[in-house]
């Protein structure tokens, strides 16, 4: 690959994954995860067949190792998983960090793929910025465009980390700050506040004489701090973890399965707050996967920092170790891996912290890199058209055409036979077209696939009558207590 092209490469890749996916709702629908997927494993591929890549290093190997064994293991957990066809969503979702670090590594990042992070969270804060200039209050313009306020605020703070860095050898960098430092302080976002505060000391630490002490104490009290904080500052987050942790006493080994906490946390809740996700992946891993899920996140994120401090002498490492220490610490606290262009965005930074480390290296022949690639692009491609379909009927369906939405949820049930939401929304077409018999076999359908899913107890309970109504109903309150009337 000519010079050139060598260090745009990874400028594009890192501005396009990040940006494409924060303007895709942060990348938070599933069919943006087979796309993003495949486009990534794609670039990491060509990388290794144009570049030569023959060897990494053993921290990159062992990133990589315990990611992809981290996919493999929510994978697995459909085996004993309380809802399969979460597990399977869940493990799809987790194809994209993988495949991103992949393609990074590959690469051997630079400054180039730096500035491409720092480029695309610098437009999504302007994009923020612009949205509430012209919108009300009460809009939701703070979400836009990852979808979700903290969202946003994490990206721009690990933009404003990288541009402070950047603009030690580009002054021009300092301009983005602005916009970057504006988006982070309106979201009002104190997690990430908190999170890009730690950053910068993390920084500051590596420079310091004592940057052996100082970086990890430093680590560890800043996840003290967020953790601390993030229990006395938010009753849901509270409310969140217990749940967590008690439904990890409960399956101590294996968990409930990838993507499940938020069945525990219907069952088991004690307060009516809104949730899908633990707001904290480490005790959400430990809830659904386990000791080994919190194992081998762990172990994937934590190389980086390994190699930050190895390779601290290098004038850029410390700023993309604060980066990169606030994308760790705050997705401790928040749902930032569900947002998947912000753990794109982060794992940017950790391969650029591995690369800048170095070490004793492994050699990886070409032909297994390669099928291993081809694999995450091909079990991504697997779930594309079913993902695709259940989101095309869902759209139908808020169109006020159950028609369309009927046919193209039955097309879903074809292509992804896991899917229990593709059930139900067949279900509901069909009952908007005046069949509640069918919707009512629909919906017994998605049952058998997802039998602790109170959405579809509901819509089965509204176009069955007398005992089935009742049955469905006492099912659906046993599994949301607090969501369902008596």
């Amino acid at each position: 690959m000519p010079a050139g092209g060598a260090r745009l490469a990874p400028f594009l890749l890192a501005l396009l994954a990040v940006g494409g996916l924060a303007f895709a709702n942060g990348g938070h629908d599933p069919p943006t995860w087979g796309w993003a997927a495949i486009g990534l494993a794609w670039a990491a591929a060509a990388a290794v067949v144009l570049r030569d890549v023959r060897e990494v290093s053993r921290l990159e190997l062992a990133s990589l190792a315990a990611l992809t064994a981290l996919v493999g293991w929510a994978a697995l957990s459909t085996w004993w998983s309380l809802s399969v066809p979460l597990s399977v969503l869940d493990a799809q979702r987790l194809l994209v960090p993988l495949a991103a670090l992949a393609a990074f590594v590959a690469l051997r990042v630079g400054p180039g793929a730096l500035a491409g992070v720092a480029a695309a969270a610098t437009l999504a804060s302007v994009w923020n910025l612009l949205t509430r200039m012209g919108a009300s209050s009460d809009s939701g313009a703070d979400a836009e465009p990852l979808g979700y306020g903290n969202g946003v605020a994490i990206l721009a703070g690990i933009g404003l980390l990288l541009a402070l860095g950047l603009a030690r050898e580009r002054r021009a960098w300092l301009l983005a700050c602005v916009p970057l430092a504006a988006a982070l302080l309106v979201t009002d976002s104190r997690g990430a506040l908190l999170a890009v505060a730690v950053g910068a000391a993390a920084a500051a630490a590596l420079r310091s004489p004592r940057a052996r002490l100082a970086f990890p104490a430093v680590l560890a009290a800043g996840a003290c701090a967020l953790g601390i904080a993030g229990v006395a500052q938010s009753n849901e987050r509270s409310a969140y973890w217990r749940v967590a942790v008690e439904g990890a006493a409960e399956r101590p080994l294996l968990g409930s399965g990838a993507g499940t906490w938020v069945r525990t946390w219907l069952a088991e809740r004690d307060d009516v707050f809104p949730a899908r996700d633990a707001h904290g992946l480490y005790v959400e891993m430990l809830s659904e996967l386990g000791p080994v899920g919190l194992a081998l996140v762990l172990a994937a994120l934590l190389p980086p920092l390994v190699a930050a401090a190895r390779a601290r002498e290098r004038p850029v490492v410390p700023a993309v170790a604060g980066a990169y220490t606030a994308f760790v610490l705050h997705a401790g606290a928040d749902w930032d891996f569900e947002l998947t262009a912000i753990p794109v965005a982060g794992l940017a930074c950790g391969a650029f912290l591995l690369a800048a480390a170095g070490g004793r290296t492994v050699r990886v022949p070409r032909a297994p890199a390669l099928a291993a690639l081809m694999a995450v692009a091909l079990l991504a491609a697997a779930g594309l058209p079913g993902n695709s379909f259940v989101s095309a009927s869902t759209q139908a369906l808020r169109a006020g055409d159950p028609a369309t939405a009927e046919r193209r949820a039955a097309t879903a049930s074809r292509l992804a036979p896991w899917s229990a939401e593709a059930r139900r929304l067949r279900g509901e077409a069909q009952r908007a077209l005046g069949d509640p018999r069918a919707a009512a076999t629909s919906f017994r359908e998605g049952i058998d696939l997802d039998a602790r899913d109170v959405e579809l107890w509901l819509a089965l309970a509204r176009v069955e009558e007398g005992e089935g109504r009742r049955r469905a109903l006492d099912r659906a309150r046993r599994l949301n207590p607090l969501g369902v009337a008596g």
